[in-house]
């Protein structure tokens, strides 16, 4: 989560730290991401386990498909990806999350 909210400068770690950016800043639960927006993967027990930042909407059988940075390790490096394809993250649903007016 340090690679979205912390300038890639650092690692965040813990639902409890993202749930209190996501009310500071207020970010909300939207069905309609768009760029700068955030995808948020949570686990069984409704755990914030990772979050990455929507840079492009790409077109795709007649929709727009989000597609994301995130660093998915700490020692790697940024990844740019489908929103649905993070296979060392394990999760159980996404949602997406902003703080547009």
């Amino acid at each position: 989560m340090g690679h979205v909210w912390a300038s890639r400068r650092t690692s965040i770690y813990g639902s409890g730290e993202a749930e209190k950016i996501f009310a500071d800043d207020g970010y909300r639960v939207t069905q309609q991401p768009a760029v700068d927006d955030l995808v948020v993967y949570f686990d069984n027990s409704d755990q914030i386990v990772h979050v990455a930042r929507v840079v492009e909407l790409r077109q795709w059988e007649g929709g727009e498909i989000p597609w994301v940075v995130s660093k998915l390790a700490d020692p790697g490096g940024e990844a740019l990806h489908h929103y649905n394809d993070i296979g060392c993250v394990l999760y159980a649903r996404v949602a997406f999350w902003t703080d547009r007016p």
